[in-house]
């Protein structure tokens, strides 16, 4: 199964006060179809928790278009994208209910020994599991490091609360997209994003979260006792 699909359709929960999608929302469905597709391949939650391992989210870009509303159906490709490094890269793409493209996303992932947190080299782990889309696009061939602001605005404290917790024990990935949304404030929505996750982030640990905003483009870090546990930078829709 060389790429996997799904269909959705955006429930109330999941709009923002306008009716569009959440940024957190967006970053949920491509989590599920991500670990759903895994779990197919034989790389899933399933088999990796038996080997004491885990996927770890590193990197991700979006490229989107529009942002589909409350009660819009749409669907979700995503396909393994080989290798850079030691990261195993991954892509998807979002479809609205007209089958026209309004979303794609490259994004990198590390395998982890759960016990230490070591890094394994995922290109010899997974040597000839892994499909070869090799003939398939790639959004963004490259996701680069971000550098953190150089000063901090609008800054906010959060306490990281058990509803934002994975079965891994730490902040959700999905939970930092609502952290970027929650700092643009309403109306402003991202044409493109990039988030790189640098630190995981523990139960009850705070996070001071601030950054830069202008009318064309965003910078935003969250700090966890004065290091960065992620980084944020985009453009906005115009």
């Amino acid at each position: 199964m060389k790429t996997y699909e799904e269909s959705h359709t955006v429930r109330y929960s999941e709009g923002d006060r306008s009716g569009f999608l959440k940024l957190r929302a967006l970053f949920d469905y491509a989590q599920d179809i991500a670990g759903n597709h895994a779990e197919r391949l034989g790389v899933g939650m399933t088999s990796l928790q038996k080997q004491g391992r885990a996927w770890m989210l590193s990197r991700i870009r979006m490229r989107i278009s529009k942002y589909p509303r409350i009660c819009e159906p749409f669907r979700i490709l995503t396909y393994p994208m080989g290798f850079d490094r030691l990261f195993a890269r991954r892509e998807f793409r979002f479809y609205d209910q007209h089958d026209q493209l309004f979303g794609a996303a490259t994004s990198c992932w590390l395998l982890l020994e759960l016990d230490n947190l070591k890094i394994l080299n995922a290109p010899r782990e997974l040597a000839g599991i892994m499909p070869d889309n090799a003939d398939r696009d790639i959004a963004f061939p490259t996701l680069d490091k971000i550098h953190p602001p150089k000063t901090m605005e609008s800054c906010s404290l959060y306490r990281i609360q058990e509803s934002m917790l994975d079965i891994n024990q730490h902040l959700n990935n999905a939970e930092y997209a609502a952290f970027v949304q929650n700092f643009l404030g309403p109306g402003k929505y991202p044409a493109e994003l990039q988030l790189n996750y640098q630190l995981s982030v523990p139960p009850d640990a705070p996070l001071d979260i601030g950054g830069t905003c202008s009318e064309s483009n965003f910078l935003i870090c969250g700090n966890l006792n004065h290091q960065p546990a992620f980084l944020a930078e985009g453009t906005f829709l115009q």
